[in-house]
This record gives C-alpha cells, structure tokens and sequence, in this order.
C-alpha cells in the first residue's frame, strides 16, 4: 500500500467500528470491527479494500479499492458477513452499454436502495445511479437535462452530506 494508503486505512478502521453494548457499565463496552484496513476476499477471488462505510439497518454498504485509495474500483454491500456486488468495473452502464471505469467514494444507502457515482473512461456518461434489489438504474447521468435549465449534467458527487451537481 502506498503512504496515503497506510494513513487513511487505519482512520478507516476507527470509523468502522461500531459499539456492541456487551455489558451493564461503558468500561464495559466492546468494539467489534466491521470493516478493517485488510483487504476482503470477493465471492470470484478478486480483492479489495474497504471505503468508509454507509450504514443502513443491518446492511453495510462501501466503495472497494483495488490497491490505492484514489479511484474505488466497486460498490459493494455486506449483510451478515455476506459480500455482494452492486457494480464493479465489470458492469455495464444502463442505457449506456460501456462498462463502469471508476467510482466515486461517497454513497447513499437505505436498505436495498444504493445511490452512487460512477463513469465510463471515455467522455460522457458519468452520473448518479441507482441499484434497488439488483436493479440498476439512471438518476441522471450526462445525457440529462438538468430541470429549469438547457444544460446537461457534467459531473455529479456526494461530499458532505451535500448533494453537488454540476451542469456544463
């Protein structure tokens, strides 16, 4: 891992903790890891590297990281130890037909609901996505005409808390 790497895993890991009240007094109170700044295991052996985590009921839902923690390479989710795949690097773009190059690191999560960003590595088609029990769908993305406005959607990211769009 890089330098930046080995700086934000462990701020990672203290993020990712969550306090499992295990006892009558808070001396008492253990932390149990959710995620940690070792790499997970995917379903087809593939690896990645944990992104700080949304937490929504008992889903937990991060961007994984290939090997550096500047471009996460997929969307994934863990209920009860179990990791899914929402998208990847492997999933092709609705309404669009290439497949995803990169994502960005911030998502929203309810549930089976996952809004996220994510772009092709040729021009156009970045946008906000939507995957609802498996299905993944367009918010909007650079072909959408942005309400009020003759612009399309140029970029699009969550920071903060704040939804950012930009037109172009």
């Amino acid at each position: 891992m890089n330098r930046f790497a080995r700086t934000v895993a462990p701020m990672m890991l203290l993020f990712s903790l969550s306090i499992c009240l295990s006892a009558q007094t808070p001396t008492d109170w253990r932390f149990t890891p959710l995620l940690s700044e070792s790499p997970l295991t995917l379903a087809n052996g593939s690896s990645v590297y944990p992104g700080l985590p949304v937490m929504s009921g008992n889903t937990l839902t991060f961007a994984g990281y290939k090997s550096d923690f500047f471009d996460p390479s997929g969307i994934y989710q863990s209920n009860s130890g179990t990791i899914t795949k929402i998208a990847d690097t492997r999933t092709r773009i609705p309404n669009d037909g290439r497949r995803f190059d990169h994502f960005g690191g911030s998502l929203i999560a309810n549930g089976d609901q996952v809004a996220f960003t994510g772009a092709p590595t040729s021009n156009g088609g970045e946008g906000v996505y939507l995957s609802q029990s498996g299905n993944l769908s367009v918010i909007a993305d650079s072909s959408t005409t942005l309400p009020g406005s003759t612009s399309k959607l140029a970029s699009a990211y969550f920071a903060d808390g704040r939804n950012n769009i930009n037109s172009e």
